[in-house]
């Protein structure tokens, strides 16, 4: 009798330990959002996720879903763009996302969350922004989970003008530093920018030799400057930095003054060749500041010579530095015809 109730207490014991083991193990979701500071957070990209599914984040027993997003900084003219990488433990694939801003991308992250937790919601009202290019890791068919998703219209890369005005002062082609104003203009393409612009700058007056270091006798210059240049321009959120090159004419106007000397006036015509830096500051999506600072190199030889009581050479054009300060209005439009403000900085 004692061997008989053993028995049948072992076999409940093993009954309720197979029952035991029988229970299904919880589900497991894992999110990872990483991005700059300026996007949206991770608890955001969550939040959106039950928004669409009208419920909180949760997965059935037994399955898995990890996500793992990245984010990084787009170049200037390029789109938002986020690497995700899915789990769902039994398949790994990964694609790719692209938005005009990181608010669209996140937006697009949390539809695609959404879709793999629950396929129904497909034909929900996208967020701003659809995915592109799904790379996929392993060829085999996808999921009924994870459908492919529709890919937006591609975007055009984006052309940017610019008008502006600039104070500057310049050295070596002028007996003196002198200061003057410009207006300038400007075309972007991606990394690349051409300006081209015109300055005027106050006259200065030249003492000629043996005169004793005053102004009775010499000359008076005055500077107008053509300018064209073309930039490699690397831009960091607001601020951008970059290279330039380029090639100035210079018409140089001089005329004598002081008792005993010739008025007659003279005029050179010569290039330059510049080559500088540009820093830039992008105040809002319309306005940006400039600053550039250029070496210039006269081509050829320009005297000009002192003609009065005693002739003596009063002044030769010569390498020397050129500083501009100034701000820019910017538009622009996309290579598909949509036009629009748009900023040179981020």
């Amino acid at each position: 009798m004692r061997r008989a109730r053993a028995s049948i207490t072992l076999a409940a014991c093993l009954v309720c330990g197979s029952a035991v083991n029988a229970q299904a193990a919880p589900g497991r979701f894992e999110l990872s959002w990483l991005a700059p500071e300026t996007c949206p957070s991770g608890a955001l990209i969550e939040h959106r996720v039950e928004r669409i599914l009208n419920r909180p984040l949760s997965v059935r027993d037994d399955d898995v879903l990890v996500v793992r997003a990245v984010v990084n900084q787009p170049a200037r003219d390029q789109p938002w763009r986020v690497e995700l990488e899915t789990d769902n433990g039994q398949r790994h694939s990964s694609r790719s996302l692209e938005a005009a801003s990181c608010d669209e991308l996140a937006g697009a992250t949390a539809l695609l969350v959404a879709i793999l937790l629950e396929p129904n919601v497909e034909h929900a009202v996208p967020l701003g922004a659809m995915p592109t290019k799904p790379t996929p890791a392993n060829p085999s068919p996808a999921p009924a989970s994870a459908p492919p998703l529709r890919a937006g219209p591609a975007r055009g890369t984006p052309v940017r003008f610019a008008l502006g005005a600039f104070g500057g002062a310049v050295s070596g082609l002028l007996p003196a530093w002198s200061f003057g104003l410009g207006l300038d203009g400007g075309v972007e393409w991606k990394a690349l920018r051409w300006s081209l612009s015109g300055a005027y700058f106050r006259p200065v007056e030249q003492s000629a030799p043996d005169s004793g270091g005053d102004l009775g006798q010499g000359a008076r210059f005055q500077l107008v400057s053509a300018a064209t240049k073309l930039c490699l321009v690397q831009p960091i959120q607001r601020v951008s930095g970059g290279i330039c090159s380029g090639v100035e004419l210079a018409l140089l106007h001089a005329r004598g003054i002081g008792p005993g000397v010739h008025s007659n006036a003279q005029q050179a015509k010569f290039m330059s060749v510049s080559a500088g830096a540009r820093l830039g500051w992008a105040a809002s999506s319309r306005l940006a500041f400039l600053l550039e600072a250029d070496a210039l190199l006269p081509l050829g030889s320009r005297q000009f010579v002192f003609d009065g009581s005693a002739p003596a050479q009063i002044h030769t054009p010569h390498a020397g530095v050129q500083l501009a300060l100034g701000a820019q209005f910017l538009f622009g439009k996309t290579e598909n015809g949509a036009s629009g403000p748009t900023t040179s900085f981020r």
